[in-house]
């Protein structure tokens, strides 16, 4: 006997059927953390996210890319979540994070970054009657021939005094108090003129003799122009030292020396004991390179040392 399937029956089994629990995919999510505005001259910040996985995947790839900004910015680690980055200059960047899940589904989300142009100073020192200027004068024996803070000419040389050899230094040094010891060093410029009337060397021209080459020092310990001498002048440090070349030119204006590692450890480190200016070769005869000093009479051709830079 053959049994009859009820319509009731029939229905019952479609519904049990068409009842059956389905399952969505589910994206993952990301939540940006937003980064702040960069003041340079930083130029560092970092892209940081927080990715979830969700039903019951994993996060199979997590890709960092720039959109858009005035260059292209340096990412450490472009297939992480949190990645820092560099190399950043004014202006607006976008990045966007994609993250893919173990299913193959994928996300987006963008971070924006400002970064601010840095403010820049600028600070020029040309002091009349610097207290903090003087020639050293002495032989290669180390005896002294004498100081004189009081001189118009800023020089150095090797010459003789009353038929004996002599080696003349001059030190300087610039009021750098006014500058944060955190400012970003951007440009330090010393200007030398030479002494068109020099009273030293040979009288006539400011510079004279083969190898006349000079080197400005950075100072490394104290010293006071009244009192420092020969057999007690201060220690330099050949660091970041910048080297002058030779000229035949009897007169040569040097209204742009690039002085900017010496001020910038000065200034970061709160030590500035000023500028040694020497001949590179102190063995003589007969070398001179003559500038004017801040007692000089043209105040236009004091030393001067400007100064550009931001604050961190």
């Amino acid at each position: 006997m053959k049994k009859l399937i009820t319509c009731a029956t029939l229905c019952s089994a479609l519904m049990f059927v068409n009842c059956k629990k389905t399952t969505i995919p589910l994206p993952p999510t990301i939540t940006i953390i937003p980064t702040p505005a960069v003041q340079l001259p930083a130029d560092t910040a970092s892209l940081n996210a927080i990715v979830t996985a969700k039903g019951g995947n994993t996060i199979a790839q997590e890709t960092w890319s720039q959109l858009s900004g005035p260059n292209t910015a340096t990412m450490a680690n472009a297939s992480s979540a949190s990645t820092p980055i560099s190399d950043l200059i004014a202006g607006t960047y976008v990045f966007k994070l994609q993250v893919t899940s173990s299913d193959g589904l994928s996300v987006s989300a963008e971070d924006t970054i400002v970064v601010k142009s840095s403010t820049v100073y600028t600070l020029t020192l040309k002091p009349t009657d610097n207290p903090n200027e003087v020639d050293l004068w002495g032989t290669p024996q180390n005896t002294d021939f004498g100081t004189n803070p009081l001189s118009p000419e800023f020089d150095a040389e090797y010459w003789t005094v009353h038929g004996n050899p002599a080696i003349i230094r001059s030190l300087v040094s610039f009021d750098l108090s006014s500058i944060p010891t955190t400012a970003s060093i951007l440009t330090a410029t010393l200007s030398l003129y030479s002494d068109t009337t020099p009273l030293n060397g040979n009288l006539i021209d400011a510079n004279y003799g083969a190898g006349d080459s000079i080197v400005i020092r950075q100072v490394t310990s104290p010293w006071v122009a009244t009192t420092v001498t020969w057999p007690t002048q201060p220690s330099v440090t050949d660091t970041n030292q910048v080297l002058l070349p030779a000229t035949a030119l009897p007169f040569l204006n040097l209204p742009s020396i690039n002085v900017t590692g010496i001020v910038s450890n000065q200034v970061s480190t709160g030590t500035n004991y000023g500028f040694q200016l020497a001949l590179q070769n102190e063995a003589g005869p007969y070398i001179s390179r003559i500038f004017c000093s801040s007692r000089y009479s043209d105040s236009t051709r004091h030393p001067s040392l400007t100064i550009t830079y931001s604050i961190k």
